[in-house]
């Protein structure tokens, strides 16, 4: 049970995770909204989404816990080290550089922005491979 349980948890966060992406997205492409609101609402959603997403990695860890396979513990933790470096470090980098944008206009550059990308592409190939190795594996 707790295999499905994993399972289940994952697709959920997968399905969040291109949600998120979708709004991402459509937002910068609608006519009245400008690069400074924009990114004020992405702001605003990003660290939202990044409190839900503690929450499913908890869930996840917990059920994990009832789990006795060695790779879903191993792809687990590999998951919340990647998902803690976007948290604490490529996410306040993001909201310092938006931040920056809104109140002088000033565009700082650098690469977080394309490291958060890579980070959320492994993240989903990640939890696609716990998926799959949850639903292989027997309970």
């Amino acid at each position: 049970m707790s295999k499905r349980l994993l399972a289940l948890l994952s697709c959920f966060w997968l399905g969040a995770i291109c949600a998120i992406t979708m709004e991402a997205k459509v937002k910068f492409n609608a006519s009245l909204v400008d690069l400074r609101i924009g990114l004020d609402v992405g702001r605003t959603v990003f660290n939202a989404f990044d409190t839900f997403q503690w929450l499913l990695m908890l869930a996840l860890l917990i059920t994990v816990l009832y789990c006795k396979t060695r790779d879903l513990w191993i792809l687990s933790l590999s998951l919340l080290v990647l998902f803690s470096y976007q948290s604490y470090y490529l996410l306040p980098q993001l909201n310092h550089q938006a931040a920056i944008y809104i109140e002088q206009g000033i565009h700082l550059g650098g690469n977080h922005h394309w490291l958060y990308l890579g980070a959320e592409l492994t993240k989903v190939c990640l939890l696609v491979w716990l998926t799959l190795l949850a639903t292989k594996v027997k309970e």
